[in-house]
């Protein structure tokens, strides 16, 4: 599950009874939840802004029923960005150098898409995590600088 809940300028994109329902009745039902830090904000009530919050929250979030949780670090103001992989037996960080530019509209949407994509072929949780985050970092840096503000990242560098 993917709870896209904030866009990328900030903007709440679901109103409070939607996020309840969320806590409620579909985070319990799912494998792995992947939110990104002001998601995880949102569905916990905690403030993020280091990896010690981080595991906090995704603490939090196993706590209302996920099995897994992949949570997403891009908007972490800082220079090393941390995705955390955390379930109820282990944590997994990936910790990469922050990649200065405007174009990363649709990273979080394609981290879950590849995370999936992953699974489907059967690789392990841990692979697949590390499979998505290089694939999205690899199309961040490729990304093909299309039109103002926050511009897209590149999708098909796997077959350009």
């Amino acid at each position: 599950l993917d709870p896209v809940m904030v866009a990328k300028g900030g903007t709440k994109l679901i109103d409070n009874e939607a996020v309840k329902f969320l806590k409620k009745n579909l985070i319990h039902k799912v494998s792995l939840i992947t939110p990104n830090i002001p998601e995880a904000e949102i569905l916990t009530g905690l403030k993020i802004k280091d990896i010690s919050d981080m595991k906090q929250a995704a603490r939090a979030i196993i706590d209302l029923g996920a099995s897994k949780v992949i949570l997403k670090g891009g908007h972490l103001q800082k220079s090393i960005l941390i995705d955390l992989l955390m379930d109820n037996e282990s944590i997994h960080t990936i910790e990469t150098n922050k990649i200065v530019t405007n174009d990363t509209h649709g990273t979080g949407c394609t981290m879950a898409s590849a995370l999936s994509a992953f699974l489907a072929k059967s690789q392990p949780i841990e692979v697949a995590f590390q499979s998505a985050h290089s694939y999205v970092n690899k199309a961040i840096k490729t990304a093909p600088k299309f039109g103002k503000g926050n511009g897209p990242i590149n999708h098909c560098h796997k077959i350009i």
